[in-house]
C-alpha cells in the first residue's frame, strides 16, 4: 500500500462543500484467475476493517454491492462502500490510511483475493425525487 498524504479539512470541504456526504468505495475487479474467497472476506477483512475504521473515526455505515447474477457487467467481485456524514469523519480515514492499523488490512487482502482492490473517494450530493417536480 502507498503512503499518502493527510488531506486537510480545508481541502476535503473545497471539493464539495456542499456535500451531503463523502464514501470510500473499495472496487475488486474480478482477474484472470478470479480468486474472491467470501468466507475470509465477511467474516475477517470486513470486521478487522470496521475495528480500524473505529480507532479513527466514525462513520455512518459500511455496505457490500455484489453483481446480480447474469448481470452483463459482472466486471466486479464486489464494491465495498464506507459511509461518512461529513469531512471531519473524512479526514479520520486519511489518518488511519496512513496507520500500521491499515497495513494490518491491506496485509490481509491477499488471503481472500488476486485482484488489485481499487480505493475510489467521492463527494456525494443526494437529489431526492420530489427536487424534480418543480423542474
Amino acid at each position: 500500500m502507498q503512503a499518502h498524504t493527510l488531506i486537510s479539512q480545508t481541502v476535503i470541504r473545497a471539493i464539495n462543500p456542499e456535500a451531503d456526504m463523502y464514501k470510500m468505495h473499495v472496487i475488486y475487479p474480478k482477474s484472470e484467475r478470479g480468486f474472491f474467497d467470501w468466507g475470509h472476506y465477511i467474516k475477517v477483512h470486513v470486521p478487522m476493517s470496521i475495528k480500524a475504521l473505529n480507532r479513527f473515526t466514525q462513520f455512518n455505515r459500511l455496505s457490500i454491492s455484489k453483481p446480480v447474477p447474469g448481470d452483463t457487467s459482472e466486471a466486479f467481485h464486489c464494491i465495498g462502500t464506507v459511509y461518512f456524514d461529513n469531512a471531519d469523519q473524512l479526514e479520520g480515514f486519511y489518518k488511519l490510511r496512513d496507520s500500521e492499523y491499515m497495513k494490518k488490512v491491506a496485509d490481509d487482502i491477499s488471503n481472500y483475493t488476486d485482484c488489485d482492490p481499487i480505493f475510489f473517494i467521492t463527494s456525494t450530493s443526494d437529489f431526492l425525487p420530489e427536487s424534480f417536480e418543480s423542474a
